[in-house]
């Protein structure tokens, strides 16, 4: 499996950058004025102000160092890039409220990845945004697999009656019923 998706690196004489589809590339796409749409179409548009602002992002130096042609060369990656940001490693999205089907959008599936990443996962938030979503994705269902190995989890338990809680609950506790003639 691809980790990430659109990955690529540019260089600049001796600087090298890698851009990569991560959390944090994605969060600058969806703030962005038009968010994705906007910033595809002006890709498409051939327009390399849009090339700069995508390798700025990543290294606001090595992107000024192109020349226009480098940047107009460099656009159709860049579409890659963008794209990568959508690419789940398994068609899978977050799910959301009881139901645990229901479909997100685009921002809530971002926010889910940094809450996963910096919630459940412990990682610090320059480390969030950094990983690609693919990854978070992976290393939280990595810590879930690892909890239910710890805690158990997941199996399905038969319906007890109430009254087998109830007695298996005392007498682990070590009470004993007494005879109702026994209390007076």
């Amino acid at each position: 499996m691809n980790m990430q998706p659109g990955s690529f690196t540019v260089y600049a004489g001796s600087q090298i950058a890698r851009l990569a589809p991560t959390l944090g590339f994605a969060l600058f796409v969806e703030e962005r004025p038009g968010g994705a749409p906007a910033l595809l179409a002006e890709l498409r548009d051939g327009q390399i102000t849009a090339v700069l602002d995508v390798i700025d992002h990543f290294d606001d130096v090595i992107g000024r160092r192109f020349s226009a042609s480098d940047l107009a060369e460099i656009g159709p990656r860049v579409i890659d890039l963008v794209l990568g940001i959508f690419t789940a490693d398994d068609g899978e999205a977050p799910a959301t409220g009881k139901g645990g089907g229901a479909t997100v959008t685009h921002a809530e599936h971002l926010a889910w990845s940094f809450r996963a990443a910096t919630g459940w996962l412990g990682w610090t938030p320059a480390e969030a945004y950094a990983a690609t979503i693919p990854e978070i994705r992976q290393a939280y269902r990595g810590r879930v697999d690892m909890l239910g190995a710890i805690f158990g989890g997941g199996e399905e338990r038969p319906d007890v009656p109430i009254e087998k809680k109830w007695r298996a609950t005392f007498t682990a506790l070590g009470t004993k019923k007494v005879p109702p003639a026994r209390l007076r």
